[in-house]
């Protein structure tokens, strides 16, 4: 027998879309492997940024969360925190906003910077429409390194979770091993980073404080010398409704060099798909259980010369792949509009690359 107040929030449960009402907000998510280049002064993003469009009309989101990798693969980054690329990207965001929805709408739109986390070149921007900044509660921000030894930060994820209204969102931006022959290392980057990232709404004092989470935390005295037990709130990735998950995951397409490039050229790339390390592992529910990726109708994004749509003619001769992604999983699939009509929890309005962004 369960206790009454056990009961009570399972007959809450079912009853749910009786004493709920659902709105619909709009996200725009991206992700840039930007291969270690400044923020040029005098180029926007202003393709990537308005592509939230559907028959011609576009939207403005509500939510606006872009994910950079690699933007300081320096040496030092290994060792100091310099801000200053970050800075330049901060601000590069920033003028990429303001040209796309503030200047260029009837009724200018205002976006304010609800939370960044960086972990050394991966970093990952939250924004957030002005009219919604009382409804954003119990921000946080957390990092997983995977790299070198597995506590290196040039390849990790990163991540920002807040309340939306009454929802729970989480946002996650992840750079995973490279290399042709590296699925089994990509895969287990996205083990790590998916069991290990936990957010708190209290202090954190080091790394244990994350590797020792459970899901059956729900208060933990953080301060050791202090007499009275702190209650923190802690969240896992999957402990919320909606997450979109970004990055350059890095998986391949497993087919010889020449057949991918003679696909592209034949603009016939839809057998590729049943070659993409990504989808195939997810249909091996190795990776991503529970996610969905819109269907690909965009060309490769990996590898092309610096500023062309040339696929890579270095030495290394790189085979063109779907690189770069972005999928999402929702706890409800479904939820009633107007307790009436039963829509999906997320819709896909485009799901497409910037082809006119070249400078990386």
């Amino acid at each position: 027998m369960s206790s009454p107040s056990k009961r009570v929030e399972i007959g809450l449960k079912e009853r749910e879309d009786e004493y709920t009402q659902y709105k619909q907000y709009h996200v725009l998510v991206g992700t840039f492997n930007v291969n270690n280049r400044q923020a040029p002064p005098n180029v926007l993003l202003k393709q990537w940024f308005s592509q939230l469009t559907d028959k011609d009309e576009m939207y403005v989101p509500d939510i606006i969360a872009v994910g950079f990798q690699e933007i300081d693969t320096s040496g030092g980054a290994y060792i100091y925190d310099d801000k200053r690329k970050e800075n330049e990207w901060q601000d590069l965001v920033n003028r990429t906003i303001q040209a796309c929805y503030g200047n260029n709408t009837k009724a200018k739109v205002e976006f304010f910077l609800l939370k960044h986390v960086r972990l050394m070149g991966i970093l990952l921007f939250v924004y957030v429409r002005s009219n919604h900044k009382e409804k954003c509660t119990y921000v946080s921000s957390a990092s997983v390194p995977t790299g070198f030894f597995g506590i290196a930060g040039n390849k990790g994820g990163v991540g920002v979770r807040f309340r939306f209204y009454e929802s729970s969102i989480c946002f996650i931006n992840s750079h995973f091993a490279s290399g042709d022959g590296q699925t089994t290392r990509r895969n287990n980057d996205y083990q790590t980073i998916e069991s290990t990232m936990a957010f708190t709404d209290g202090p954190t004092y080091s790394l244990k404080d994350y590797i020792w989470y459970t899901s059956s935390t729900a208060a933990v005295n953080l301060n050791p010398s202090s007499n009275t037990t702190t209650s923190h709130q802690w969240w896992k990735i999957n402990d919320h409704d909606v997450v979109f998950w970004c990055g350059d995951m890095n998986y391949r397409i497993s087919q010889p060099n020449e057949q991918v490039r003679q696909a592209i050229s034949e603009r016939s790339t839809v057998p590729l798909h049943e070659k993409d390390q990504l989808r195939c592992e997810m249909k091996l529910q190795n990776v991503f259980m529970g996610y969905y990726e819109p269907p690909i109708e965009f060309m490769p994004t990996y590898k092309f010369d610096p500023n062309t749509e040339v696929y890579d003619t270095s030495e290394k001769l790189r085979t063109p792949s779907w690189t770069d992604r972005v999928l999402y999983r929702s706890k409800r699939l479904k939820v009633k509009m107007n307790n009436e009509t039963e829509v999906d929890t997320i819709k896909t309005i485009e799901y497409s690359s910037a082809n006119e962004i070249r400078f990386s």
